[in-house]
């Protein structure tokens, strides 16, 4: 583990997450995680995808970013590309063909991908649904109806303005999901941020430092980290302050 899994901008946290136990509600995540059905709601940069991972890890996600979907081809290309990277064992005896040697025929493809799920021990995890097109979010609100009770989980994740979306791409997923809002981070959490980091690599902050960052930070968590680590690189380069060089990533030193 090196400084940026510690602060880290746009991405999991996995060294210093902040879990805000007074703001969310975590031991619903840990009820519909990873094998529910749960709907993550929250304005753009509150954690919402990595508050998912948090309580996925351990777990075997299969992640899509509604962003980058534009056919459901693509949907289906990104999931095959996952499950040959990161394969896991089998829940149950399967007979479909090698990943691997699938052809580019879609059709095969979604059927070789649909079986390798429906056998393992994945988790579904459709970020930014909300900016998918229409069409592939009806494919894929479907999709998500066919897994409620089953052994499959799945979580949608999507921003305030489209908090209905999943909704209105199926009406019957509305008493299905288990729903979870995200709120904004407070200049206390953020602050919080640089705490425990600073703390965790063994450089501590001192309270006007870290209320500055978090100020700057304009409540914004990517922002912070991006500060801290910032801050952290600074000071650790420095040859009078000799602290967390270990945590350096390669080329920094």
């Amino acid at each position: 583990m090196d400084i940026n899994d510690i602060f880290a901008p746009n991405r999991y946290p996995r060294g210093n997450y902040i879990e805000r136990d007074e703001k969310i509600d975590h031991s619903k995540l840990d009820e519909t995680l990873p094998d529910g059905n749960t709907h993550i709601v929250g304005p753009s940069d509150s954690g919402r995808s990595a508050i998912v991972q948090h309580h996925l890890s351990g777990s075997h996600p299969l992640v899509v970013d509604g962003v980058e979907v534009t056919t459901v081809g693509d949907m289906f290309s990104h999931f095959l590309n996952n499950l040959i990277s990161k394969p896991v064992p089998p829940r149950h005896e399967i007979t479909e063909p090698d990943l691997q040697s699938i052809t580019r025929s879609e059709k095969l493809v979604r059927g070789a991908v649909k079986d390798r799920i429906e056998t393992g021990h994945y988790t579904l995890v459709f970020d930014d649904f909300g900016e998918m097109p229409s069409g592939i979010q009806e494919y894929v609100a479907d999709w998500i109806e066919d897994y409620v009770d089953t052994e499959i989980g799945t979580a949608t994740i999507v921003s305030d303005d489209n908090k209905d979306a999943v909704y209105e791409a199926n009406p019957n997923l509305r008493d299905q999901l288990t729903v979870t809002h995200i709120p904004e981070w407070d200049q206390p959490s953020l602050k919080q941020i640089g705490k425990s980091g600073f703390e965790t690599v063994g450089a501590p902050m001192d309270d006007p430092t870290l209320d500055s960052l978090a100020d700057m930070a304009e409540g914004s968590p990517t922002r912070m980290h991006e500060l801290c680590l910032a801050t952290f690189i600074d000071i650790a380069t420095e040859r009078e302050y000799d602290v967390g060089q270990e945590y350096l990533p390669n080329g920094v030193k």
